[in-house]
């Protein structure tokens, strides 16, 4: 008997005096105020990490609703998404000795597939077959399928039945699963509520890195254009040189005394 058309009323408190706007929710000295309805979200985008929040619904446990609250209260992550769901579940009044159960489903985040079906398995802890409300049980096990925002009941359930909700995709192909209420026992005139958030973002590629240029290397300028033939013996450069030097000279002196005679022997001549 749940009404999907209903609005209800959120509130939520930072602890901080932050005002402005957030994504999809406007501050004022910390708070922000809106509705929802069934299968609806509002997501704060960019609020500084590490401050704490306070998520309340006005209208929880009222008008025969049973309000399941999972992440409604905590601290906002660095680089991460805190989430706040409320599940409210309204069944008719079951017979003495029976109650319900109720499983939902809902997809979050900028990667969130809202039209994928989701494949559950309810075991019960007892050899229950026939149908029961939305669920039809072979064995105690039931299995179907939700999309985002959908929800099935098991309603006429014997009391005191315990059971297990499982979810074949549970945090898989880059999903995060967060649930809820997922094992219990069926109460008296009461309802289990069992909820499933799949939630998946766009991973944000890394910067692109800068290439460094690379550095040429510089050559030495102390090393010998012509090294010694002996590189244990340090080249003599002063004594090599002079010596050198006188040799050319002497040689020079020798080939001019040697022009000088042939002149003379032949001047000699001459006058003979």
């Amino acid at each position: 008997e749940g009404d999907t058309a209903k609005e209800w009323h959120f509130t939520v408190t930072l602890g901080r005096s932050l005002t402005g706007g957030y994504g999809d929710m406007r501050f004022t000295n910390g708070v922000a105020e809106f509705t929802l309805k069934h299968g609806e979200s509002r997501t704060a985008r960019n609020l500084p990490a590490g401050i704490t929040y306070t998520v309340t619904e006005t209208e929880a446990n009222e008008d025969g609703y049973t309000t399941t609250a999972t992440g409604d209260t905590g601290t906002i992550p660095a680089g991460g998404t805190a989430r706040a769901a409320f599940v409210n579940g309204k069944d008719p009044t079951p017979e003495d000795g029976h109650g319900s159960l109720t499983v939902t489903k809902t997809v979050t985040g900028s990667a969130g597939d809202t039209a994928k079906d989701w494949h559950f398995t309810v075991t019960l802890g007892a050899d229950i077959n026939g149908t029961y409300g939305d669920m039809t049980f072979e064995g105690g096990v039931a299995e179907f399928t939700l999309k985002h925002g959908e929800s099935r009941a098991a309603t006429g359930l014997p009391a005191d039945v315990t059971y297990t909700v499982t979810e074949a995709e549970a945090n898989t192909d880059g999903y995060t699963t967060t649930s809820s209420g997922v094992s219990g026992t069926i109460t008296d005139g009461g309802t289990g509520y069992v909820s499933f958030v799949n939630d998946k973002d766009e991973e944000t590629p890394p910067p692109p890195t800068t290439p460094t240029t690379p550095t040429t290397p510089t050559t030495p300028t102390d090393t010998p254009v012509n090294p010694p033939e002996n590189p244990s013996e340090p080249p003599k450069t002063g004594e090599s040189n002079m010596f050198g030097l006188w040799t050319a000279l002497a040689v020079i002196s020798l080939a001019g005394a040697a022009l000088t005679s042939v002149s003379l022997v032949r001047s000699r001549r001459v006058k003979k």
